[in-house]
């Protein structure tokens, strides 16, 4: 989509999105929980500082803490990630990055069954459409 912002995110971002998808808002103390062990509450902090910088998390006043949620929803944060892999390494085509993954193995004979599947559902009119 032309003019449409990129969402990139580093793979701590994202690890840090699927917690807050998984458990709702959290604030950096319950962050902290889903984190190693020795990690620091600054370094907490700072991740969810900087990712509210990028528009990737909000952070909503909770008494004397400030609660963090997800800003894209996952199905959101995953289409963007894999439009923007297929624009850059597959000249914008899902079909060659599939057939990609087939050719290196990565999708089994039952994944398979279950895109089709997929397919043929987004594929069948929806009700009010031609």
């Amino acid at each position: 989509m032309a003019g449409r912002k990129t969402l990139t995110m580093t793979e701590r971002q994202f690890q840090t999105l699927k917690v807050l998808w998984e458990h709702g808002p959290l604030t950096v103390r319950e962050f902290l929980e889903y984190l190693p062990e020795d990690t620091p509450y600054t370094t907490a902090l700072a991740l969810l500082q900087n990712m509210e910088k990028a528009n990737l998390v909000a952070a909503e006043k909770d008494g004397p803490a400030h609660r963090y949620r997800p800003v894209p929803s996952a199905e959101q944060a995953t289409g963007d990630l894999l439009r923007d892999f297929a624009r850059r390494f597959f000249g914008g085509s899902a079909q060659q990055l599939a057939a990609g993954l087939v050719d290196a193995g990565e999708l089994t004979p039952g994944d398979i069954d279950e895109l089709e599947a997929k397919l043929k559902a987004k594929a069948k009119p929806r009700k009010g459409t031609p």
